[in-house]
């Protein structure tokens, strides 16, 4: 990497660091350090909760399986406004009432002790995997582009995102989350400019040529012809359908909306109404940008029918993993300062997921444990 793009990466980290260290000396008591004080507004609860819901599975994993095959991975998410819209007119009113500060809470008043502890350990279990997961894909995307390992690169990104959340709270996470979500959006935004400016035809070629191969579609990929083939739309609980697709989304985010890290920013918002507002921008912010990190990997397919490498040809072929050909297009293809800010955009994808995790794993681990049987 050029000067010029480290020093993007590096402007960054300064800057998240630095929304911590300043977030910190407002974070007063438990629910100032856990909650914010429970004073957000709704539009930033929302970005927040993009932000930590778009994780590096999102950023590495879906414009590779778009690359790779089709949109068909898409369709479980098709039922996230539903979800959400669900969320807010039932789940927010629960627990925003009374002065519950967890879903852990809520399980010891209503089930008892013994629920809330099952459950509390539960979810910090699936959160140390979960942000593994998640901070391994990072790694993966910082060191093909730095050059450094992969260990020095999960420490790298770990630690800052320790840093920021641990000393600035919850305060730290939202407002970082938004910036963050910001520059993801424009992280894919610029390698999509960058495939419409190198192909003569722009968007109309990448439709054009996409369509007619079936990419933009909801087919599979079957591995023993290695061609793409129309899936049912039916019922059934044998084979892979559309609608079991998007009922599979439906009971995959129906749970996450009752997870901690959804819980604690509705409890969170200054109000009832306002953690409402948050729902309504995550119910209709979220598809789109899901959907254009998959249009990103259909743009990568096109650009490299025209400008094929190894790397490409490899992953198509089978003999590659398909997670390779986004950090592959940044390092040869952006130009300087865009390869930067890209790279920064990789970092969000993971550091609001993890952000979010440690925050409420902390909250979790504090409250609900350590205060109440320690």
């Amino acid at each position: 990497m050029r000067a010029l793009d480290l020093a993007v990466i590096a402007t960054y980290f300064v800057v998240t660091i630095s929304i911590g260290l300043y977030s910190s000396r407002k974070s007063r008591g438990t629910d100032g350090y856990f909650l914010g004080g429970r004073n957000f507004p709704g539009w930033a609860i929302g970005l927040s909760f993009i932000g930590s819901t778009i994780s590096s599975v999102t950023f590495i994993a879906f414009p590779a399986d778009s690359f790779k095959t089709t949109w068909v991975r898409l369709l479980p998410n098709f039922a996230y406004p539903l979800v959400v819209t669900f969320a807010g007119l039932l789940f927010v009113p629960l627990f925003r009432s009374g002065r519950i500060r967890s879903a852990y809470h809520y399980l010891s008043l209503r089930f008892g002790a013994l629920v809330s502890v099952y459950a509390a350990v539960i979810y910090l279990m699936v959160q140390i995997v979960r942000s593994s997961t998640i901070l391994y894909l990072l790694a993966i995307l910082l060191s093909s582009i730095t050059g450094l390992s992969t260990p020095v690169c999960i420490l790298l990104a770990a630690g800052a995102t320790a840093l920021y959340t641990v000393k600035g709270g919850f305060e730290a996470v939202v407002w970082t989350d938004v910036i963050q979500m910001i520059i993801l959006v424009l992280g894919a935004g610029a390698c999509i400019a960058t495939i419409f400016y190198a192909l003569p035809g722009g968007l109309n070629q990448i439709l054009a040529e996409a369509s007619a191969a079936g990419k933009i579609s909801f087919q599979d990929l079957n591995p023993a012809t290695g061609r793409l083939e129309s899936i049912p739309s039916g019922f059934s609980l044998t084979e892979k359908t559309t609608l079991m697709l998007v009922l599979v989304g439906v009971s995959q985010f129906v749970a996450g909306q009752l997870d901690q890290d959804t819980v604690q920013r509705w409890c969170s918002a200054k109000s009832t109404s306002e953690a409402r507002k948050s729902m309504v921008v995550l119910g209709f912010g979220a598809l789109p940008i899901w959907a254009s990190f998959m249009f990103l990997g259909t743009c990568l397919w096109v650009f490299y029918q025209h400008f094929p490498s190894e790397v490409s040809g490899s992953i198509l072929n089978g003999s590659r993993k398909a997670e390779d050909i986004l950090p592959h297009f940044i390092v040869t293809a952006l130009p300087g300062g865009v390869r930067g800010l890209v790279a920064s955009a990789a970092l969000p994808a993971a550091m609001a997921s993890l952000s979010s995790s440690i925050s409420a794993s902390g909250m979790v681990w504090v409250n609900d444990l350590h205060r109440t049987y320690f």
